[in-house]
């Protein structure tokens, strides 16, 4: 299987998930989805207004990584 059809086949994880996994509020994710903070979690959203939203495990994988200062200390 590619990384293409990995990256298809992980379900998709909600922001309350999101969320549990970060240690953090769903307000917190929501904020950072919305633009209101820095930096911004990458995100799909499925409809316009009150917009559903969806995360990829790679996209959060990769925020944690780009994010991350002094990973071998503490």
């Amino acid at each position: 299987m590619s990384g293409a059809e990995q990256q298809h086949s992980s379900p998709l994880l909600t922001a309350k998930d999101v969320a549990r996994e970060l240690s953090v509020s769903e307000a917190w994710v929501r904020d950072h989805v919305t633009g209101r903070r820095s930096p911004a979690l990458p995100v799909i959203r499925l409809g316009e207004r009150k917009a559903v939203l969806r995360f990829r495990r790679a996209d959060i994988d990769r925020f944690l990584q780009l994010h991350t200062r002094n990973p071998g200390g503490l």
